[in-house]
């Protein structure tokens, strides 16, 4: 991939899989993207022995150029065994994180996420937001940057939320 893909673009990532409980069968494959399809890993063998599984919680990956990535929710949806012996296995899963290291679920927490719509003022006819302002605080341990972004409300995107 040479440049960051977003969620309306294909792409295809060739590397290594595996899942946390069995590190060392690390197994050839191609992940490959489809926005009009799905999220789909073909690899060359079976991470597992014995039945499919309804579901795959986490699958590891490196791909050949050293990103980590974190497949969640998969399931097998192919298994085929070749003579003399050779098998291969498909899983489609919702969830694909590309990074620098791995996700663990359990273990892992935001302090804050990005939200973003693509050509959202476009959309709008205009543009609700003020340039962004950039605060910076620091103290013995620790630089914050924070980036303030004002908001004129318009009454465009009426919308009732559970909890708030």
């Amino acid at each position: 991939m040479a440049k960051d893909a977003t969620l309306s673009d294909q792409f295809t990532l060739r590397g290594t899989w595996w899942v946390p409980s069995n590190p060392n069968n690390r197994i050839a494959g191609i992940i490959t993207y489809d926005p009009a399809c799905e999220l789909k890993l073909d690899i060359d063998g079976r991470l597992w022995q014995g039945p499919p599984r309804d579901t795959v919680p986490i699958i590891y990956g490196e791909t050949l150029d050293g990103k980590c990535c974190t497949l969640l929710d998969s399931f097998e949806s192919n298994h085929q065994t070749n003579s003399p012996g050779g098998e291969s296995s498909s899983l489609l899963s919702d969830y694909l994180f590309i990074g620098h290291q791995h996700i663990d679920p359990s273990k892992t927490e935001y302090e804050s996420a990005l939200f973003s719509i693509s050509d959202f003022g476009g959309w709008m006819y205009r543009n609700p937001f003020t340039n962004s302002e950039l605060v910076r605080t620091q103290d013995a341990t620790k630089t914050t940057v924070t980036y303030i972004i004002r908001h004129f409300p318009y009454d465009l995107l009426p919308a009732t939320i559970d909890g708030c």
